[in-house]
């Protein structure tokens, strides 16, 4: 808790204020908070020599098996309504609402083997199994990662009606849909081959 969350939280409060200045008098939760956190983490890994014999070979010898649940509650924010950011009003004190939690889980599949004098470790490594949609940030004006709220707002509705059938359209595809700030990524596969010598 704090009564700012950089050196710069306070600044447009001083710069709008002119000689009056207002400076907070109450701590709130800092934009970075977060309360809870954690993971768990399951690896199984076969020894040299170790593992279901097939026709005389030990396939998964040296091979591994690691999989990585992690979670975290959300961060707080501030409603406000307003879509200038010099004259945004907060609807409640800050960072009051906090968005959603998170969770996601990774895998990692390996064998290590040796030709001539290299051991080599191929892995494939698949951050976000689940596809998990996680919602990282959200809108403050709504609370939520898909819609600002300007398309129903007075504005909004001007500014379709000044600008054609498809503005719509285009605003949601632009600042609404999928915007890559609020969400995590997506899963992704990694192949590789390490190599010691």
């Amino acid at each position: 808790r704090g009564t700012g969350s950089s050196t710069t939280t306070q600044f447009r409060s001083v710069w709008l204020a002119g000689e009056q200045t207002y400076l907070p008098n109450y701590q709130s939760p800092l934009d970075y908070n977060q309360t809870h956190a954690g993971s768990v983490e399951l690896d199984y890994r076969f020894a040299v020599n170790d593992g279901p014999e097939v026709a005389g070979v030990k396939y998964l010898e040296r091979a591994g098996l690691n999989i990585l649940f992690s979670f975290n509650s959300g961060h707080p924010f501030t409603k406000f309504i307003g879509y200038n950011n010099n004259t945004s009003i907060p609807t409640e004190s800050a960072n009051t609402s906090v968005t959603p939690w998170n969770s996601e889980i990774d895998l990692r599949i390996d064998k290590s083997f040796v030709i001539e004098s290299f051991d080599m470790n191929a892995y494939i490594r698949v951050n976000n199994l689940l596809n998990t949609k996680n919602i990282l940030d959200v809108f403050g004006q709504t609370g939520i990662a898909d819609n600002d709220g300007f398309l129903n707002s007075s504005i909004g509705q001007s500014s379709a009606a000044a600008n054609g059938s498809r503005y719509n359209e285009v605003y949601n595809a632009l600042y609404n849909q999928n915007n890559p700030d609020f969400y995590n990524s997506p899963r992704t596969i990694v192949f590789g081959l390490k190599v010691d010598f």
